[in-house]
């Protein structure tokens, strides 16, 4: 983010079921402060950064996983049904901005399945990619670029109980303490659980 030191988490706008938006929106907040051990209680947002973005061929695509890399400090957007990937072309500065994507790779691995979560570790060194039936991990060597890894290494496929519309995948704040995953409401069932998952190797 534009403040150094400051931690901040990034909301996406991007999915488009009917593919007919002409753009879409990454927002940025800085992370509020939780006592994880004190009671629960509600923050209210008062300010915030918009990002609007538009595909490079002025076309629509249905788009429900992104990720940061804190490398670069570029953003991926990865096409649901087909795993063709775009990135902004340069880093976001302060304030609100518009940026044309730039068309980056195709993530060759798809398990037959859609893709719908994506995340990458604070250090930028790994990356995990939901699908409806399973999440697929990615560790970057030194060097080796974004294109290189999500097109051409092949993934390990990490332990995950299906859930019924299990959109979302993080890692944890610590790498050695795994990641989560979060089904959207599903119908009558309108609480979903979190659930965590630990490393398996270092």
């Amino acid at each position: 983010g534009p403040e150094k030191g400051a931690s901040y988490i990034y909301i996406g706008d991007i999915g488009d079921n009917w593919e007919k938006r002409a753009n879409i929106v990454i927002y940025r907040v800085k992370e509020p402060s939780v006592d994880a051990d004190g009671v629960a209680s509600k923050q209210y947002i008062s300010e915030w950064d918009k990002l609007t973005l538009t595909y490079h061929d002025g076309s629509s695509h249905n788009s429900e996983a992104f990720f940061f890399d804190p490398t670069n400090q570029l953003f991926y957007i990865i096409r649901k049904e087909s795993g063709k990937m775009w990135r902004t072309p340069t880093k976001w500065g302060s304030g609100d901005a518009f940026m044309t994507l730039v068309r980056d790779t195709d993530i060759t691995s798809n398990p037959n399945q859609v893709i719908v979560g994506a995340d990458m570790s604070s250090d930028g060194r790994e990356i995990l990619v939901k699908y409806y039936g399973t999440v697929r991990y990615y560790c970057r060597e030194a060097g080796e670029s974004m294109t290189q890894i999500l097109s051409t290494v092949e993934p390990v496929e990490l332990p995950y109980t299906r859930e019924p519309r299990g959109e979302a995948v993080a890692f944890a704040a610590s790498r050695e303490e795994g990641y989560y995953t979060l089904s959207e409401n599903s119908g009558a069932i309108s609480d979903q659980p979190l659930y965590h998952y630990a490393r398996l190797v270092d």
